[in-house]
């Protein structure tokens, strides 16, 4: 999709859809952006070359030309097949879209039998090498050793079968400032933690046959050509090929660390299943924004189920651990919620007024916020052209050379995409403010479904709660420890500041 200016109706869009048959077709960021414009009224016709380029699956395809884009009074017009919805002639659209699936389905199956083909002769199916090689320049089909990076996976593997587990591991790398396999990988990627090796990341290595000097072929599989999610496949599906490039570790040093991994996975299948925590999925950070993880009470030193942050747990210089019991959250949230049903209980209608009001003011001081900063970003995109151009004039003239005149032109194109795209951001906010009134309905009527409640449980806080910000505690004394937190409602957000 090119990118396109939001403006009020009418808009009218050409959208020529390129399609991969082997991508998640509605999966597109532009595609959902062009989607969310068109639930925004801000677009009145729908243009493309022809129905396969707006997608192959004739569901979806059909969901949206005849009820979506009817729902928010969008005209959809297919060039090539000359179909237009406002004229009516979309009576062969079904007929087409099934047609077009099916020779996304048939190349899908070619190319699925053709990568079978490949890896049971025993051509490796990975586009390139894994950490600790690289491609021989001689044959750009093999592999060779790459003695850096083999250096650390041998040492990750000893230290792993002398006995170090993988926390120990990660933090001797990160202090000897070992970048991951992913920094070093790339020489052009940026990274805030290129030496945080996590648990995953060390799991993954010591789980490679490839380093015993096998090819391991159909590790994994696509789910569909229709779906971009990829599934493990058992190991009784994998395809080995011994000896088919150089060993960076020996067989009895891999056995070893097999050895462990299975110990310890049996010893956590074998732990009882513990039950899903209360607060499930609605912690977050107030800081960094990551969500808690939950510390289960173990009796010795933790007395009661709390929470910290995500963040603060892989690396502490990161954020601080915005430590809470779980039965504080409790008290707090129980406390709230009694607040709420005992003002419907006295006056539903000024309860409902108070919100709405409330929400009036917070949105208009959204809005103002976002219209000042596309104001400030309109001023820096106009500024940009000028630039370019005293820029291209230093260029001819000498005084800029040409490594910095591209570095400069790529950093504002950067620049450009990113104040572009904050820009539709706002906008999309601007557009969407409005009095949600019918959200205030949603909350209250959930509200009422738990009136003289005795105890909070699980399917309260789904029902009624969408997020629960906590912040670092407060210390007023050295013996004092006050929590925060932030509750946001499902239907009216943080409505605290209509208490004040």
């Amino acid at each position: 999709f090119p990118v396109y200016p939001l403006s009020a109706k009418p808009l009218i869009l050409l959208a020529f859809c390129r399609y991969r048959y082997h991508t998640s077709l509605f999966e597109r960021p532009e595609f959902e952006r062009m989607i969310q414009d068109v639930k925004n009224g801000l677009v009145e016709r729908v243009i493309v070359k022809d129905l396969s380029r707006f997608g192959r699956n004739y569901i979806l395809v059909g969901e949206y030309v005849e009820l979506i884009f009817p729902k928010y009074d969008v005209q959809f017009v297919s060039v090539s097949e000359n179909m237009d919805s406002e004229q009516g002639n979309l009576d062969m659209m079904p007929i087409n879209n099934l047609v077009n699936e099916w020779y996304a389905r048939d190349i899908s199956k070619k190319q699925k039998a053709s990568v079978k083909a490949r890896g049971n002769n025993g051509k490796r199916l990975t586009t390139k090498p894994i950490f600790g090689y690289e491609f021989d320049p001689a044959d750009h089909s093999a592999w060779i050793i790459d003695e850096t990076a083999a250096a650390v996976i041998r040492m990750i593997f000893d230290m792993y079968v002398s006995g170090k587990g993988l926390s120990m591991i990660a933090k001797y790398l990160k202090e000897h400032e070992v970048p991951t396999p992913k920094v070093y990988a790339s020489e052009t990627a940026e990274s805030d933690e290129p030496y945080n090796w996590s648990h995953s990341t060390l799991k993954s290595l010591l789980s490679k046959q490839e380093y015993c000097g096998d090819t391991v072929n159909f590790r994994t599989e696509r789910i569909s050509y229709k779906c971009k999610k990829i599934r493990s496949n058992p190991p009784e599906k994998w395809v080995i090929f011994k000896d088919t490039h150089p060993a960076i570790i020996s067989r009895e040093t891999y056995d070893k660390a097999q050895a462990i991994i299975g110990q310890k996975r049996k010893v956590f299948e074998e732990r009882p299943k513990l039950s899903v925590p209360m607060f499930h999925d609605v912690l977050y950070c107030a800081d960094c924004g990551k969500k808690l993880y939950i510390m289960r009470k173990n009796g010795k030193h933790i007395n009661s189920d709390s929470y910290v942050c995500s963040t603060s747990r892989k690396n502490k210089a990161l954020c601080t651990t915005h430590y809470i019991k779980e039965d504080e959250l409790v008290k707090l949230l129980t406390a709230d919620i009694h607040f709420y049903e005992n003002y419907l209980i006295m006056d539903e209608t000024a309860l409902k007024n108070n919100i709405i009001r409330y929400i009036r003011i917070r949105q208009n001081e959204n809005t103002a916020q976002y219209s000042e900063r596309v104001k400030q970003i309109d001023v820096r995109l106009n500024e940009i052209p000028d630039v370019r151009k005293r820029l291209f004039e230093e260029k001819l003239n000498g005084a800029v050379s040409a490594e910095v005149f591209a570095d400069i032109m790529t950093s504002l194109d950067d620049e450009t995409n990113k104040l572009k795209a904050e820009r539709s951001d706002c906008l999309l906010h601007i557009h969407s403010a409005c009095d949600d009134a019918g959200g205030v309905e949603v909350f209250l009527a959930r509200l009422k479904k738990y009136l003289h409640f005795d105890e909070l449980t699980a399917e309260m806080i789904e029902d009624l709660v969408e997020r629960i910000d906590v912040f670092e505690p407060e210390y007023p004394n050295p013996y004092t420890k006050v929590a925060r937190i932030r509750i946001c409602y499902i239907g009216v957000g943080d409505i605290r500041g209509m208490r004040e």
